[in-house]
């Protein structure tokens, strides 16, 4: 029996190595003919997160250049942990899409062979239909070799809260000598003075999740994501990207219940994907299923565009839409950073700056350009796009909001024209 150092030292990096070192091998089975590779692994008492071994299998893939790596790792029964837990429950979800929603801040209180899982969005009853336990109880058994008990607490059926009914107070005037109530100031947003790390254009450690029970930052990029080889397989996903496109819809169930569907787009600049959320009502379980349906697009308001979020799914084939599509298990809104001009003596002006209104020249608008040069300290900027001047109403109205709001800036109205023959100059 090999160790997992020992057979693959030579193909993949140290940080790889690390994590899997003290794996034993139990099978490593290569079929030339269709270039795929099983491999049956032997863990210790440490558990390794689902997202690591998803990163193995595509180091392996492409280090030996594979079509397609299948990984299952056994551990002893004592690396059986509340992180394992939530792998478990992720893979019963991302095959069951029935049990989506229901585990969302969900907590895992485990004590020995006994699990409570105490739910926020209620549906037990779908979960125990769905045959949830059964499935967990037959992983944690090949995985960890434990005979786990499971039971339910927290809000098992989804009911409205009913707010009591509040007391009309007499208002009261005040005395004399009452001191003033003091305002609460809002808090400020954190600053961040220094570029991300590791070349990312956003800070990660400004993560803010709105959607699931935590977030995994260990962002890659989306170029690098490779896709499932077959319908059924599915890629764990972590990046982060910004939003550029996203819609909602409430939809009527034949059950008559509410189904309430999200999709958006990110992207990070390498590629772009398109990931879903779906959280179903029972009229069974929700009394008010429109204000419930409401209330859960409320909760991921955050995505619209230009937002920055992280997110955290699985990446799969879906024959509805015959496309592949990022179901999310978790979503946080992430800072991104910006370019600043720190040069402390006078800043420079430039003098020959086109906008979106020069065709093939420009993408960005008078009024953001504008802005940047603002934000970065410059006193004034020239406009001069190719042979137009429609760019004018946008400069005066970003100029405007500009002095409106206590600041000084000038813009400079120009033009780049030309010459019978063919000569430009700026005016």
């Amino acid at each position: 029996m090999y160790s997992f150092k020992e057979l693959f030292s030579d193909y993949l990096d140290a940080q790889i190595l690390d994590v899997f070192d003290g794996v034993e091998i139990q099978l490593c089975k290569l079929n030339n003919e269709t270039r795929t590779l099983e491999l049956k692994l032997s863990g210790g008492s440490t558990y390794i997160p689902c997202a690591k071994i998803t990163l193995l299998r595509e180091a392996i893939k492409h280090a030996l250049q594979l079509e397609d790596v299948t990984v299952n790792v056994s551990f002893l029964s004592s690396a059986f942990c509340v992180d394992a837990v939530e792998d478990i429950v992720a893979e019963i979800r991302a095959k069951n899409i029935i049990f989506n929603g229901f585990f969302n801040e969900a907590q895992y209180n485990l004590d020995g062979d006994e699990l409570k899982i105490i739910l926020k969005y209620g549906g037990y009853d779908l979960i125990c239909d769905g045959g949830f336990e059964k499935n967990f109880k037959l992983i944690a058994k090949n995985r960890f070799d434990r005979d786990i008990k499971i039971s339910f607490d927290g809000v098992l059926h989804d009911a409205p809260i009913i707010l009591p009914e509040v007391e009309p107070v007499a208002v009261q005037k005040s005395a004399p000598s009452a001191k003033p109530v003091k305002k609460e100031e809002p808090k400020q947003e954190k600053k961040y003075n220094y570029k991300p790390k590791d070349g990312l254009p956003v800070y990660l450690e400004s993560a803010s999740v709105f959607f699931g029970r935590k977030i995994d930052t260990n962002v890659k990029k989306l170029k690098d994501v490779m896709l499932p080889q077959n319908d059924s397989e599915s890629v764990y996903v972590c990046a982060w990207g910004e939003v550029f496109g996203c819609e909602s819809r409430i939809v009527d169930t034949k059950r008559g219940g509410k189904m309430v569907k999200v999709k958006f787009y990110f992207s990070d600049t390498t590629n772009s994907f398109s990931a879903s959320l779906t959280k179903f009502f029972d009229p069974k379980y929700t009394k008010n299923m429109d204000e419930a349906a409401n209330e859960f697009l409320n909760s991921v308001s955050a995505l619209k565009n230009g937002a920055c979020v992280i997110v955290n799914g699985d990446y799969s084939y879906d024959s509805w839409t015959r496309d592949f599509v990022l179901d999310v298990r978790a979503l946080a809104t992430v800072k991104k950073y910006e370019e600043t001009d720190d040069y402390d003596g006078d800043k420079r002006v430039e003098l020959h700056c086109h906008t979106n209104m020069s065709a093939k020249d420009a993408v960005a608008s008078a009024g953001d350009i504008i802005n940047r040069a603002y934000k970065w300290g410059h006193k004034a900027v020239a406009i001069t796009d190719h042979g137009v001047v429609q760019a004018y109403p946008a400069i005066a109205e970003a100029v405007g909001k500009i002095r409106k709001g206590g600041g000084e800036f000038k813009a400079i109205y120009g033009v780049e024209n030309y010459f019978i023959d063919d000569t430009r100059y700026d005016i």
